[in-house]
């Protein structure tokens, strides 16, 4: 006979029905004791006790009662608190859902558009295809925030922003040494200048015999350079171990028309087309230029640079690309 500390009746465990309560009423002893289960292997009381705390998160059976104030009190606080949670959790996945499902409308009617846009317009098919793949990348690319961080790097102050850029752009920009040499202080200014460009496959960056005022990187993707009537002999990165990007493919990450930044009217020996979908970093001569009115320690090191190149006795900070 075992006598409940709770002052309920004394009862015998053997004489319990299997299934039933130890003691009459909904009150008594905590539920080891109360559902006889205290002889129980602790696996069943374990299970015992798991569909019980199931019941309370999911609003079903619980398949077990409070015996006393303690576990009354613990399961109205669970049952509060679990009402709140899902509900909290229900709501996330549902305004989740909305919001893909929004995107996804909105891709789809812009898709749609571009359609009616250039069906109407008598747009070659083969373009059209072009467009689309395009515009499922650029899609892509926002879900992944890809593209997206152009709209989110607009909501930071100026100076995180500025910190932000140049985190991303300056392992891309020190690949040239015109940056790796230039002045750690001006170093940050020139990432803030750079311009990040999307690209599909097929574009063409630059053409042979076009004046071009701005250097381009490759940040992400695969540009192909293909010479037109200048002839020149591939270079080699001096202790890269790479073969030089302006002899074929140029993969993420390199340069291209860095003499542009450094001569006046400087025409481009060869073309340039995206073979993947491709991210650049545009970096102008005019830019340049401004900063370099700004800071004279700045147009001290360009003009020594600028000086190198034209002679062409500075190799290999010559570089072209």
């Amino acid at each position: 006979r075992h006598q409940s500390t709770f002052g309920s009746e004394p009862h015998e465990i053997s004489t319990c029905e299997p299934g039933g309560s130890c003691e009459p009423g909904i009150t008594g002893s905590p539920w080891l004791r109360r559902y006889a289960l205290e002889l129980e292997p602790v696996i069943d009381q374990y299970l015992f006790s798991l569909r019980f705390a199931t019941g309370i998160f999911t609003g079903s059976d619980f398949g077990l009662q409070p015996g006393f104030w303690g576990e009354r009190a613990f399961v109205v606080f669970a049952m509060f608190a679990s009402f709140i949670f899902l509900s909290t959790t229900v709501s996330k996945i549902v305004v989740m859902f909305n919001q893909i499902a929004q995107e996804n409308n909105e891709h789809e009617e812009l898709m749609v558009q571009f359609k009616d846009f250039m069906s109407k317009g008598g747009v070659p098919f083969a373009v059209q295809q072009k467009v689309r793949r395009y515009l499922q990348f650029q899609y892509k690319a926002r879900r992944e925030l890809q593209a997206r961080r152009f709209e989110m790097m607009g909501r930071l102050s100026p100076w995180l922003r500025k910190e932000v850029t140049v985190h991303i752009n300056k392992h891309v920009l020190i690949l040239h040494p015109f940056f790796r040499e230039m002045p750690q202080n001006l170093l940050p200014h020139a990432c803030i200048i750079a311009v990040s460009m999307l690209c599909a496959p097929g574009d063409v960056v630059l053409q042979t015999g076009q004046t071009q005022h701005a250097m381009y990187f490759v940040a992400r993707g695969k540009v192909h350079i293909a010479f037109g009537h200048v002839e020149r002999d591939p270079m080699q990165f001096d202790g890269e171990g790479l073969r030089d990007p302006c002899a074929g493919m140029l993969p993420a990450a390199g340069f291209f028309g860095a003499h542009a930044l450094f001569k006046d009217s400087w025409v481009a020996p060869y073309t340039v087309h995206c073979m993947t979908h491709t991210e650049l970093l545009k970096l102008g001569k005019e830019d340049l230029l401004k900063l370099k009115m700004e800071f004279p320690t700045l147009r001290a090191y360009m003009e020594e640079y600028e000086d190198c190149v034209i002679d062409e006795d500075c190799s290999p900070l010559m570089w072209e690309c």
